[in-house]
C-alpha cells in the first residue's frame, strides 16, 4: 500500500463474508479480504484481480492461486518461538514444528480449506525451506 496509512475508519471485522456484506452495503467500501467461496460475493460486490508485479498477471484471491503464489496478498502465518541465540530448540517445541511442517500436520490444514479461516498448506519448497530452519 505505498506504506500509506489505513483510513481512521477502518473497521476489521471477523470474517471474509462479513468483510463482503460491509462492502456489499456501502457504496464507497473497499476492503482487504481472504479468500472465500466466490458464491458468497453479491452482485454489489467487485473482486478486483492482483498481480504480484508491474505488468504481471492478474490473479484473483481463489484457494488456487493463493496456494500457487499467485497472489499478493496471501498472508502467512508465523511461528514465533522464544529461543536464545545460539541455543538449540526445546525438544519438545521442535517435535511440535516438525508435526506442523509434517505430510499430516500439512494435511490437517489443507482440510480448513472450507472452514472460515481457509487456510492453505505450504508448497513443497517452502516446506523444505521451513524444515531446515529446525536442524
Amino acid at each position: 500500500m505505498d506504506k500509506l496509512p489505513f483510513t481512521r475508519r477502518y473497521e476489521p471485522l471477523p470474517k471474509g463474508v462479513d468483510i463482503i456484506n460491509a462492502v456489499a452495503a456501502d457504496p464507497y467500501g473497499i476492503a482487504f479480504a481472504p479468500f472465500i467461496d466466490a458464491a458468497a460475493v453479491t452482485r454489489d460486490v467487485k473482486v478486483v484481480p492482483l498481480a504480484i508485479q508491474e505488468g504481471g498477471p492478474f490473479a484473483d484471491a481463489s484457494y488456487e492461486n493463493v496456494a500457487a503464489g499467485r497472489y499478493p496478498y496471501s498472508p502467512h502465518l508465523h511461528i514465533y518461538v522464544n529461543r536464545a541465540p545460539g541455543k538449540p530448540l526445546d525438544p519438545f517445541v521442535k517435535e511440535y514444528l516438525r508435526l506442523v511442517l509434517s505430510q499430516e500436520g500439512q494435511a490437517i490444514i489443507a482440510a480448513q480449506k472450507e472452514s472460515d479461516e481457509g487456510f492453505v498448506p505450504l508448497s513443497s519448497r517452502d516446506l523444505a525451506t521451513e524444515l531446515a530452519k529446525l536442524e
